[in-house]
């Protein structure tokens, strides 16, 4: 028996940063994100006599085989041992949400594997205990993450039609120096900054969720980028600070901002990765691809929710 499911990678408007249950992945702030069609993860699992976790036509180590399998625990019902097999068509742990869509598209087929059968909001708190924001690519489209008390945490799409799209500039596809993980414990921890992420967080959810249903993509641009670079700060506040932004990451902000001055479309969002994310509409794409002529660039539209294949 292979059970077989896909799902899309998201990236958030307003970002998760930091938990206040590392056990339940619960995190400090509620979320919202919109998936994309282009940047996916098709996973299977299938029977075996030992967990074996192979990711990207790599078999992986003991330390992730371990991670793997205490995810499997949640939906395993006897002793059988899986095959996981996974492959992300897009640069792996390079700040492009491959843990989102890849722990998404494991929770659906373990959910068959498994025959529990179980619907998309019970679906959706198991899935949060893998990777956080696995929770929304269960759903298409912008997707609005709460972060709820006791183990009611769940995701739940936000049904809105418009023009807006995605440019992934590929500043630096290699895996990134620090994981999510733990910066992200390190960060709520150490970071002065991190009281006020947390508040000003749900502003700033309020202002994006009005931004979406007045379809208004200037403002919901203008929130993405404060929410984002509020994100970063928080880890320059640490013991040790770090910053995930490289110099070309910078230049492409600063290119985003020339653009923008000339009456274009283009905003800016930076997840934990130097990689940029221009959110901008299907009018005024063209005109920045021409000017992004010189980097490897990803043009994505909104994707569906994750699905059995």
């Amino acid at each position: 028996m292979k059970s077989v499911a896909k799902a899309h990678a998201n990236i958030a408007l307003i970002k998760y940063w930091g938990k206040e249950d590392e056990q339940l992945f619960l995190p400090s702030t509620s979320s919202l994100s919109l998936t994309l069609d282009k940047l996916y993860t098709i996973t299977s699992v299938s029977e075996s006599d030992r967990d074996v976790f192979v990711l990207n036509r790599q078999i992986q180590n003991e330390k992730e085989t371990q991670k793997i399998s205490r995810f499997v625990d949640l939906f395993r019902t006897n002793n059988q041992s899986v095959k996981i097999e996974s492959i992300n068509y897009f640069p792996t742990a390079a700040g492009l949400a491959s843990s989102a869509s890849g722990y998404s598209a494991l929770s659906v087929a373990l959910n068959d594997f498994f025959g529990h059968h179980y619907d998309v909001e019970q679906l959706s708190m198991l899935t949060r205990r893998g990777s956080g924001s696995a929770t929304r690519s269960l759903f298409g489209g912008f997707v609005k993450w709460e972060k709820g008390s006791n183990d009611q945490s769940v995701a739940t799409p936000i049904e809105k039609e418009m023009d807006i799209e995605m440019i992934i500039v590929i500043v630096n596809e290699q895996q990134k120096k620090k994981d999510s993980r733990s910066l992200m414990k390190v960060t709520k921890e150490q970071s002065r900054y991190f009281e006020s992420w947390t508040q000003y967080n749900d502003i700033d959810m309020q202002e994006m969720l009005t931004a979406i249903e007045n379809e208004d993509i200037h403002q919901i641009g203008k929130i993405a980028e404060r929410n984002a670079m509020m994100m970063h700060a928080t880890l320059l506040a640490i013991e040790e600070p770090f910053f995930y932004i490289e110099p070309q990451s910078l230049e492409v902000i600063s290119l985003i901002q020339e653009l923008r001055q000339q009456g274009i479309v283009a905003y800016y969002t930076m997840d934990a990765g130097p990689n940029v994310k221009i959110i901008t509409n299907s009018q005024h794409r063209p005109l920045i691809l021409e000017r992004l002529s010189a980097y490897q660039t990803i043009v994505a539209q909104k994707g569906p929710g994750a699905t059995l294949l």
